[in-house]
Parts: structure tokens; sequence; C-alpha cells
């Protein structure tokens, strides 16, 4: 499968500016928080040389964000959230694969978005008026029940029109239980892990994202995609896919 190399730039000027944009917003907002004072934290290994004093921190916050069975267990199901969604990475590829008509797809997850960012700002509020952990719970507990319907994309020989749909399902359906599992993960830390310490715990949940979730789950998502691709190859020969494109769609 071929991309549009002639119009190959689209998509980095999209992840430029995007990269742009984020740092100029994330720059304001962090100038435009007002932080109250706090007093200086106790000295840890005092006297030490620099190498004995980080290796003796290090020890400490350790033992103290990982040595409770609960807040172990909290990263856990944080890493494993995260780590699933290293495998979207591969859903373009996939649905070239299936023949599926990507600007369409494009206007698919556009619409999609646009609700989503709709329904947040709804719902926003209500944060504060449910507790967090069983909100968490109950919409994990969905989303495992309407996972399964990505599952349907294993099913070879559809049309793109069928995957088409399927992609409409897969996108749609889940949604308003995406919004409200984001609305609840936002204060879930604050709820549970200990106050006087959230900065310290918080940097811990993110280390444990960015090293399990993000860089090993996406390693692993693609030596097993390579894999995948090695023994059973595409969906479809390119003959076979150029051929389905050129059918009526939706």
């Amino acid at each position: 499968i071929h991309y549009h190399n002639d119009h190959f730039w689209y998509p980095k000027l999209i992840l430029v500016g995007a990269s742009i944009f984020y740092t100029v917003a994330a720059t304001i907002a962090l100038l435009k928080i007002k932080e109250p004072s706090y007093p200086p934290p106790a000295p840890l290994a005092e006297g030490e040389s620099f190498v004995p004093r980080t290796l003796k921190t290090i020890k400490i916050i350790t033992g103290e964000c990982f040595s409770h069975r609960f807040y172990v267990i909290f990263f856990l199901t944080m890493v494993t959230s995260w780590m699933c969604y290293s495998m979207s990475k591969f859903m373009t590829p996939a649905r070239l694969d299936m023949g599926m008509d990507m600007d369409l797809v494009g206007k698919i997850n556009t619409g999609t978005g646009f609700v989503y960012v709709v329904l947040t700002l709804v719902t926003a509020n209500l944060g504060d008026r449910f507790r967090p952990l069983p909100l968490m719970v109950v919409t994990m507990g969905l989303l495992v029940l309407v996972s399964p319907l990505q599952l349907l994309f294993l099913i070879p020989g559809l049309s793109p029109n069928a995957y088409l749909w399927i992609q409409i399902a897969c996108s749609t359906i889940p949604l308003p239980i995406v919004v409200v599992n984001g609305m609840a993960e936002s204060p879930l830390g604050m709820s549970l892990l200990p106050k006087d310490r959230y900065g310290q715990f918080s940097a811990a949940q993110s280390m444990m994202r960015m090293v399990f979730a993000q860089i090993i789950g996406g390693t692993i998502a693609g030596l097993l995609m390579a894999i995948l691709e090695k023994l059973q190859g595409p969906y479809r020969s390119e003959e076979h896919t150029s051929e389905l494109q050129s059918r009526q769609y939706l």
C-alpha cells in the first residue's frame, strides 16, 4: 500500500502546527497559573555527595510510591489503560489494507472528535458531583463490553463499505463512555493519592505511563505488527485494494 507521496507534507505540516499550538497554549496556561507558597521540603541525605544523595532520594521516593499494594495497583491500572492506545497507531495502515476510503475515515474521525469536545464541555462540571472511582470502575467495565466491536475488523473479505460502518460503530458507540471515563480519570488521582505528596505520586504515575505504556508498549505493538505482517501479509494485495477503492462508498 502506497501513501500519496506527492502530498505527504500535509500530515507533517499538521503535526508541526499542532506541536507549536500545544507549546504556546501550554506555556500560556503555565504562566497564568498562580501557585501558593509552600514550605521548603526537608533535605534528603544532607551533607553527602551528589551520587549517594541521588541514590538515597530515589530509594526513598520509590519506597514511598511503590511499597503499598494499593498504589501499585492504581499505577498498573493506569498503565494498562494507556498501553491499550499503543495499537491505535497501526489503524491507518490497517484501514488501507481493508480498502477503506481514508478521506471518509478522516471525516468520521473529525465528526466524532467534535462531538467528543462538545460532550466534554457539557459534562465538565459534573465531575465534581460524582465520586471518580465508581465512575471509573463502571466506565472501564462498559468499555470492556463494547471494545470487542473492534474484532469485527478481523473478519476478512468484507467490502470497504462494511468496514466503514464498523468504523462508524466503533467511533460512536463508545464515545459517551469515553467522555465519562475521561471526566472520572482527571480527579481520580487527586482523590486516591496522598494529598501531602500528590506531586511526587503524580510524577511516579507519569513516569510509569511514559516508560511502560508509551515506550515499551509502543515497541511491543510495533514488533507484534511486524511479526504478524511477516507471517500473514496484508489483508489484500495492492491490486485487490485498488479494485475495492474504486467501488461506490457511502
